[in-house]
């Protein structure tokens, strides 16, 4: 059997001491953790649209534009997706119920869309007109509608 030296037992210690070192500072490096957390998501207000107004009367063969205000009260923006108008029978004469309607080739407002917590006005262009043969006595009435908005949470823009 061969005789160990003082030199080889250094150059062993050192050996050893360096592997368990980096073992040592491996385990050392190496670590992780846990946690869990609860959170509830918000609640969408609906969309508030106000202050509707027709721009001009409403004649035979003309298209008038309708101007409305929209609140979006939520913490996250939105934005448009379509614009109807309903109850559109609304009119003191009963006879004269649906002689309005929406332009359905009325082209929506450009930007539809509404940062959080704030006010947009809109004017739909050309979107509202009496029928083709409107019945001769509604001539002067008055009509009420309501403007009718679908809307999604909008992805693309940031958040207040």
């Amino acid at each position: 059997m061969r005789k160990i030296t003082k030199r080889s037992a250094a150059v062993i210690t050192a050996a050893v001491v360096a592997v368990g070192g980096g073992s040592a500072a491996w385990a050392y490096w190496t670590f992780g953790g846990t946690g869990n957390a609860a959170v509830a998501s918000a609640t969408a207000s609906q969309l508030k649209v106000r202050a509707l107004t027709v721009e001009g009367p409403l004649v035979p063969g003309l298209r008038a534009d309708v101007s409305f205000t929209v609140d979006n009260n939520n913490d996250f923006p939105v934005v448009i997706t379509a614009i109807s108008y309903g109850n559109r029978a609304s009119t003191p004469n009963a006879g004269c119920a649906g002689q309005i309607e929406q332009v359905g080739d009325a082209a929506l407002p450009g930007s539809r869309d509404i940062p959080a917590e704030t006010t947009r006005t809109y004017t739909y262009v050309d979107s509202l007109k009496l029928i083709d043969n409107p019945e001769t006595v509604c001539q002067g009435q008055s009509y009420t509608f309501d403007v009718v908005l679908a809307a999604t949470s909008d992805t693309s823009a940031p958040a207040n």
